[in-house]
């Protein structure tokens, strides 16, 4: 983990820890973005799935609805991670299977820039929580191949492999390398001076 998310493997577990800590308050992502610290994806998100989540981000580029890859980075997710997917607008990238697998990895979440299926499957995974953009019944190609680990537009936001990822029930962001150090050693502290 070393240098991958732009700074020591010590400031990326404390930033992860400490976002972790906070998650279930409800306004974090508010918090972090008030202090300069993340960035909003810039999506709505009207389908949520189970509890807020934060990992390091694990990306897909299937706008073209190439589900293999998303199978493969499913198989790939370690625990703790989050995976985000750019999805195509007419067919399903992600449902209860690939939801499931994922949760049994042990993974955190998933963020959806596109749509899901098998929504009563998604939603019952425990621990796992996820955002879309919408619903659709259709699935996307189970052969085709797209790319993995590679930097996905979501709006005005780029999501790059290993950004730290923050889900929760105003927004999804993304908390930019720059600012890991910053959020291991003062995230407390913001969070403390908005409850005062």
């Amino acid at each position: 983990m070393s240098g991958a998310h732009g700074g020591s493997e010590a400031t990326a577990a404390e930033a992860i820890a400490a976002t972790r800590r906070h998650l279930e308050r409800g306004d974090l992502t508010c918090i972090l973005c008030d202090h300069g610290a993340a960035e909003p994806l810039g999506t709505p998100w009207p389908e949520r799935f189970g509890p807020a989540f934060a990992g390091f981000a694990r990306t897909v580029r299937a706008a073209g609805g190439e589900l293999a890859s998303v199978r493969e980075a499913v198989g790939d997710l370690e625990n703790g991670e989050v995976l985000v997917v750019q999805g195509p607008n007419d067919r399903a990238i992600f449902g209860g299977s690939l939801a499931t697998a994922a949760g049994t990895r042990g993974a955190a979440g998933a963020v959806i820039e596109g749509l899901v299926r098998d929504v009563a499957e998604l939603a019952a995974v425990p621990g796992f929580g996820a955002v879309a953009r919408g619903r659709r019944s259709v699935r996307s190609d189970p052969a085709a191949v797209g790319a993995r680990d590679v930097p996905l537009v979501l709006g005005r936001a780029t999501v790059r492999p290993s950004d730290l990822v923050v889900v929760d029930a105003n927004d999804a962001v993304r908390i930019v390398p720059e600012a890991l150090s910053a959020v291991a050693a003062k995230l407390d502290a913001w969070v403390a001076d908005e409850d005062a």
